[in-house]
């Protein structure tokens, strides 16, 4: 038991007595209350911050996709470069029309070429030589020999004409067709070919152009 004895408390258990100042149990008792009333400490909280999933980024190479109506391009490593001409181009045929006629056609071009070729006085030219003298008569009826340019009259001698003393201009790809018609003897045989002069524009070097030979032959059976 616990007696209050004008400042001093006395404590009496199983009889045995001692006494405690009463500054010193007020302040156990303060301790003691404070103690009491102090909240339980709350353990820290470990927040666990999630991991972002790891993204795998695969990179897909482009589709090359093809439009209907469109076309892959082209390989052009076999194909041979163009060919650059250095002089006019001429095609010349010619044709039967009758035994006193043939027709003959020139085309002359520039192909290919960066500068303009100007080409004069396109000839017409002819060997003339007499038809040969046959014991046996051979059939010749098969005998069709090819073309020229015109209107000219071969002689039953070796000559030339000048079909056309004018200019012409060939600028690149650019073509001109020539068309002779040819009365000659009905007896006779005719080796015909054309020439022409020419120069580059800017070079005044004249050269001359040549085509091949064409033959008319024509003979009397006797």
């Amino acid at each position: 038991f616990v007696t209050k004895i004008g400042g001093i408390i006395e404590v009496s258990r199983e009889q045995k007595r001692f006494t405690i100042p009463i500054g010193l149990f007020l302040l156990v008792l303060g301790i003691v209350l404070n103690f009491a009333s102090s909240p339980t400490p709350t353990p820290p909280t470990t927040t666990t911050t999630p991991t972002p999933p790891t993204t795998t980024t695969t990179t897909t190479p482009p589709t090359t996709t093809t439009t209907t109506g469109e076309k892959p391009p082209l390989d052009n490593s076999n194909i041979e470069p163009t060919v650059t001409y250095n002089e006019p181009t001429v095609t010349y045929n010619m044709n039967k029309i009758d035994s006193r006629s043939s027709y003959a056609d020139i085309m002359i071009g520039n192909q290919n070429i960066s500068g303009t070729f100007i080409v004069e006085r396109l000839t017409l030219n002819w060997d003339y030589s007499k038809c040969p003298q046959f014991t046996n008569v051979p059939d010749l009826s098969a005998d069709v020999m090819k073309e020229s340019e015109y209107t000219a009259s071969l002689t039953q001698k070796s000559d030339s004409k000048v079909l056309d003393d004018r200019e012409f201009k060939y600028p690149p790809n650019d073509v001109d067709k020539f068309s002779i018609f040819i009365n000659h003897s009905k007896n006779g045989v005719y080796t015909v070919w054309f020439d022409f002069d020419y120069y580059l524009f800017g070079n005044e070097d004249t050269k001359n152009k040549k085509t091949e030979n064409k033959v008319i032959s024509y003979c009397n059976k006797s």
